[in-house]
């Protein structure tokens, strides 16, 4: 799309956020809602976004803008269900579910996720429980408790950073602990792709190569991620 605007500013603050004005004129989502961002260092990032752009408008440029546009278009209005979305991962999280064997696959996955069961453990008093095998696991309700009064306390912008790194991760518990900032990002990724990485090892992907997928998921989380340390705390 070519560039249409000349000036690009930040409207009177109203109750949901800063208005984007090109021109003066306000800005709207895809869905044709008001873009409302929610904070003013979100919106200094997002001018500075649009103020970049050249001739031509390219948003994968603008990754604070589009991350804030689906705030408003497909996280806030459908807040309650990505809820009940992400709180079906307590039972069926990504690092309570280990390998029996081969031996380097167990540990890689040891050694990756036991430091976030441990984290759980300080932060919340709280003990996961850790399956081998395909053995289906319940965790205890005081787990599903304290997970959902936690995620029904954050403000939007915080939600999507818990659900969209869930997602993205297989984990609630990696979620959580990215959204609170408790490791960082590479801390996160290391953890979300331990297994793919211990196969990566055993099959000898420094020589032949990583799957081109394995390799597309892989930036898509960590482009993701380095997104929403902009909202995570808003």
């Amino acid at each position: 799309m070519k560039r249409f605007y000349r000036s690009v500013t930040l409207g009177e603050k109203a109750e949901s956020g800063y208005p984007l004005l090109l021109d003066d004129k306000p800005v709207c989502t895809p869905d044709k809602k008001s873009f409302l961002i929610p904070s003013e260092s979100l919106a200094d990032l997002v001018v500075q976004e649009w103020e970049e752009q050249g001739d031509e408008i390219c948003p994968t440029n603008m990754p604070v803008s589009q991350m804030a546009m689906t705030l408003i278009d497909r996280v806030t209005t459908n807040r309650s269900s990505l809820t009940a979305e992400i709180l079906d991962y307590i039972d069926t999280d990504l690092i309570c579910y280990r390998a029996d064997e081969p031996e380097e696959y167990r540990n890689a996955q040891a050694e990756c996720w036991d430091p976030f069961i441990a984290w759980v453990r300080n932060h919340f008093q709280l003990d996961l429980k850790i399956t081998y095998g395909l053995s289906p696991l319940i965790q205890d309700p005081d787990i599903h408790k304290t997970i959902a009064d936690y995620v029904s306390g954050l403000s939007d912008s915080g939600f999507m950073s818990v659900y969209l790194a869930t997602i993205g991760t297989g984990s609630i518990i990696l979620g959580l602990a990215f959204q609170m900032n408790a490791f960082d990002n590479t801390e996160i990724l290391k953890a979300a792709f331990a297994e793919e990485w211990a196969k990566d090892k055993i099959y000898l992907a420094d020589q032949y190569g990583t799957a081109p997928d394995q390799e597309k998921k892989y930036r898509s989380l960590e482009h993701d991620l380095n997104t929403l340390v902009y909202f995570r705390n808003v």
